[in-house]
């Protein structure tokens, strides 16, 4: 700080002024001139001051205290850059005073904006362009110091922007999201997304998969190459249920009887469709009933909301009744020679055993044999009546009657 130094005493006849301002730092001047003294920091100094008459005699000292104040140098720094818009600048402050002062501080942000008096302000610039920024710094004392700086460095932010194929989706189902992100004056450095069903990427086009109903919000925040984030781009996408059924197993049925098929589903509220609907009570139902007729093989299909289908088979076979006929004529005429017994074939585990009026065994079969010629140990059996025993051992009742062979 420099202060000017003056005698007050204007009085004629004075031809000498000394001056002692303090650790020993004296002056005697023969003219009434101000004198300058520059202190690099803060103290407090008793100034003396005495002046001589051409006579020699001295005046009494006149003495001040003089206290020196540090002053503040004011300084701050700016961001690299701020990204646009609502461009967000921190201002740090960086000004120091040696005393250890307690500081007040103006700020004028250059663009028309209210000063602020926090230490380290946050201002939003409303548009790109260059401001001068001037803070201002004043100490108890009253001392103050003057920093400016220009900001320009504004940086436009990316744009988020994305689009997905559907946004109705049933359960187990990927989706291929299409990204149109951009980054006006510069590039996209990353992408972070987040499918709101628990899974994220940061692939530019990742594929996800939904594997549970409702309603998700798939979100992307994109970065270019500055650092500036976008906002974030959102859709919803709906999940709907995904049918799973199973038709239950194949299996073997008598012809005429009835047998309920034992489906299942995840869900009894879908819509179900037996195809084809023979021999069926009702095809629009999970379990419906079957009046057996002939093989077939059934396909059911479930469907819920938003078209979401599944599928799933069953084979029914259906065996035929066995047709015994009563007589045959073994005769070798190459009609009737044989005791034919129709759809035997059907039962391979069956028992068929043929007697004689005594009681005897003349064949025994089952239902992978050939069937009977009338002969016992290759010679031919008399015209006659032969009674019969069938064992189908399925369950069913055992067929007994009379075999007439005719010559």
């Amino acid at each position: 700080t420099n202060f000017l130094f003056k005698e007050d005493n204007t009085q004629a006849g004075i031809t000498s002024w000394f001056w002692d301002f303090g650790k020993m730092d004296t002056i005697t001047v023969f003219n009434n001139n101000a004198i300058s003294r520059t202190y690099s920091k803060p103290d407090t100094l008793l100034v003396k001051h005495v002046v001589k008459n051409a006579d020699g005699c001295s005046s009494d000292t006149a003495l001040a205290r003089l206290v020196v104040y540090a002053k503040p140098e004011a300084s701050f720094s700016l961001p690299s850059f701020v990204c646009m818009p609502s461009g967000t600048v921190s201002f740090t402050n960086t000004s120091v005073v040696a005393d250890g002062a307690v500081l007040k501080y103006d700020w004028q942000f250059g663009d028309g904006t209210p000063n602020s008096a926090d230490k380290d302000p946050i201002h939003v610039y409303a548009q790109s362009g260059s401001y001068p920024v001037t803070l201002t710094v004043t100490g108890n004392s009253g001392c103050s110091s003057v920093a400016t700086k220009t900001f320009s460095n504004f940086i436009d932010k990316p744009v988020a922007a994305f689009s997905i194929p559907t946004d109705r989706l049933c359960e187990g189902n990927s989706i291929t999201v299409s990204n149109q992100s951009n980054a006006p004056g510069s590039t996209v450095a990353s992408w972070y997304w987040n499918f709101g069903n628990g899974s994220i990427s940061t692939q530019r086009q990742p594929t996800v998969t939904y594997d549970t109903k409702g309603n998700f919000i798939i979100k992307l925040s994109v970065v270019n190459a500055e650092g500036c984030v976008s906002d974030t781009a959102t859709q919803t996408i709906q999940v709907f249920a995904q049918p799973v059924i199973d038709a239950g197993p194949s299996f073997v049925v008598k012809e005429g009887m009835q047998v309920t098929f034992s489906a299942t589903s995840n869900d009894s509220t879908f819509t179900f469709l037996w195809s084809p609907a023979t021999g069926l009570d009702n095809p629009n139902i999970l379990q419906p009933t079957l009046q057996a007729s002939s093989d077939m093989v059934y396909t059911l299909t479930a469907t819920g909301e938003n078209n979401c289908t599944a599928s799933d088979q069953l084979t029914v076979s259906v065996q035929k009744g066995i047709f015994i006929p009563n007589a045959f004529t073994p005769n070798g005429d190459g009609l009737n020679d044989t005791w034919n017994i129709k759809y035997i074939d059907l039962y391979p585990e069956s028992s068929i055993v043929v007697y004689d009026r005594y009681g005897g065994v003349v064949f025994k079969g089952n239902g992978l044999s050939r069937p009977w010629d009338g002969k016992k140990q290759g010679k031919d059996l008399p015209v006659g009546a032969y009674p019969y025993i069938i064992d189908l051992r399925d369950g069913t009742p055992i067929e007994r009657g009379v075999l007439t062979i005719l010559r």
